[in-house]
């Protein structure tokens, strides 16, 4: 197989990774308005999944056909994750304040909460978009998905830390970084829900 040959392996990685690359930059401009960032990220997640199968059939075309279908519920979900995270954010300051025993026993409760909740958040993104079940059996299928694959949850945590940390030293490739993190989450999301037949039992799941 040639270096040049359109379906060597380095060639078909490099176009899916400029197709993440566009994806980031449609995540990024469709998340400005704040409200739109839990669509946005839904429809990010969905069509990362949809190219590591090679099931995409037009990037752009793609991300804006989930993100209209799935608008109200995913930005629905986009604003729960962050009224969860704010009562956490609120928690973990008044525990800090407290300055005793008790904030300091509760500290580190609430901040192991928080990374619960950060990484069950993860896996709410794909099914939303897979299912027509109400949010909170969503949540339900994303913390037993979460608690079933921990070790992947924590992989991915870790991911989403370095790439954070990687975006602040380098701000320069802060528009690159998004689409390499998507793309390795769904590798898990689609490996996970190909397999797992509890998690789609439980949703019922189908795409939509």
């Amino acid at each position: 197989m040639g270096l040049f040959n359109e379906n060597n392996p380095f060639w078909q990685f490099l176009n899916k990774m400029t197709d993440q690359f566009l994806l980031s930059l449609l995540w990024l401009l469709c998340s400005l308005p704040l409200i739109t960032a839990g669509a946005a990220t839904a429809a990010f997640v969905t069509v990362s999944m949809r190219l590591h199968k090679n099931e995409e059939r037009g990037i752009a075309r793609d991300f804006f056909a989930v993100f209209r279908a799935n608008f109200r519920r995913s930005t629905l979900l986009g604003l729960t994750q962050l009224l969860l995270f704010a009562v956490i954010a609120a928690d973990l300051r008044v525990c800090f304040i407290m300055r005793n025993g008790v904030g300091y026993f509760l500290l580190p409760v609430f901040a192991v909460l928080g990374l619960l909740l950060l990484m069950t958040g993860f896996f709410t993104w794909p099914l939303v978009t897979h299912s027509g079940a109400p949010l909170l059996q969503i949540w339900k299928a994303a913390a037993c998905a979460m608690l079933s694959y921990l070790p992947h949850a924590l992989a991915m945590l870790a991911l989403a830390v370095l790439g954070a940390a990687a975006a602040f030293m380098l701000p320069s490739i802060a528009v690159v970084l998004p689409g390499l993190v998507a793309y390795q989450y769904a590798r898990v999301y689609v490996w996970i829900f190909g397999r797992d037949d509890g998690v789609r039992a439980l949703l019922g799941a189908e795409e939509r």
